[in-house]
C-alpha cells in the first residue's frame, strides 16, 4: 500500500470507530429511555445496536488483528494435550490433600503465635 492510501485507510478507521462509540451510546440511551416499553423491545434494541457497533468494529485495522489473534489462539488450543479423566482427578486429589494439610499447618501456626502473643501482652 503506498502511504496516501493508509492514511486514507487510517482516518476512514477513525470515522468507523466514531460510529461505534455513537452505537455503544445509543445502546445506553436504549437502556435508559425504552425502561417503560416491554423488556424484549429493550434488550432486542441493546443486542442490535451492539451487534452493528461489534461488526463495525471488526472491520477496522484493529478489528481484523483480532480476528487473525483468535484464529491463532484456537490453532494453538487444537494443539493442547488435555489430560484424561483419569489424571484430572488425581490431580485434583492431590490439590485437595496439600490444601488440607496447608491449613491445619496454619491454623497450628496462628494458634501458637496468637499463644505467644497473648502471653507477652498479658
Amino acid at each position: 500500500m503506498t502511504e496516501q492510501n493508509e492514511a486514507q485507510e487510517s482516518s476512514f478507521d477513525a470515522l468507523k470507530w466514531v460510529f461505534v462509540v455513537i452505537l455503544v451510546g445509543a445502546a445506553i440511551a436504549t437502556n435508559v429511555y425504552l425502561d417503560t416499553y416491554s423488556s424484549w423491545i429493550r434488550w432486542g434494541g441493546i443486542a442490535a445496536l451492539s451487534v452493528v457497533a461489534a461488526g463495525i468494529a471488526l472491520l477496522t485495522a484493529k478489528g481484523k488483528g483480532f480476528l487473525v489473534s483468535l484464529a491463532a489462539s484456537r490453532s494453538e488450543l487444537r494443539k493442547v494435550i488435555w489430560p484424561t479423566r483419569k489424571e484430572t482427578n488425581q490431580t485434583t486429589l492431590i490439590v485437595l490433600v496439600v490444601v488440607v494439610i496447608m491449613g491445619i499447618i496454619l491454623y497450628f501456626i496462628d494458634m501458637l503465635l496468637g499463644w505467644g502473643i497473648s502471653s507477652i501482652i498479658g
